[in-house]
């Protein structure tokens, strides 16, 4: 999934009260583009009760306000063997990588790297 775009959430996937299984998976230059204090999730924006489970994925180069790679909110969550690589947020805040409003998240054998702001 690569170079998408949207307003608000998840230029590359927004799944909201779903179960979601990605594995094998490169999220890249994915962005929000339209509200920049409030742009979600540049590359995956998963929220309100979703079950998230990632193997093998890369994000890289996704851009958003928060969570530039990935928002999580009010989830439950298991990332192995995964990647988070130069995704930038638009501001000096928010979690470049990752970002985690209140979701019980488990991470195993996974790389940040290179994660920023512009």
């Amino acid at each position: 999934m690569a170079e998408n775009s949207a307003e608000l959430y998840g230029a590359g996937v927004y799944g909201t009260g779903a179960a979601v299984v990605i594995s094998q998976t490169q999220l890249v230059s994915n962005t929000l583009s339209n509200h920049p204090t409030n742009s979600l999730g540049g590359g995956m924006a998963i929220v309100s009760d979703s079950n998230l489970t990632l193997h093998e994925t890369t994000f890289a180069g996704n851009g958003a306000y928060r969570g530039a790679g990935l928002y999580l909110k009010e989830s439950f969550v298991d990332i192995t063997h995964s990647t988070f690589r130069q995704n930038q947020l638009q501001t000096a805040m928010y979690g470049a990588g990752l970002y985690n409003d209140s979701s019980l998240v488990t991470i195993t054998q996974t790389s940040f790297i290179s994660n920023g702001c512009k």
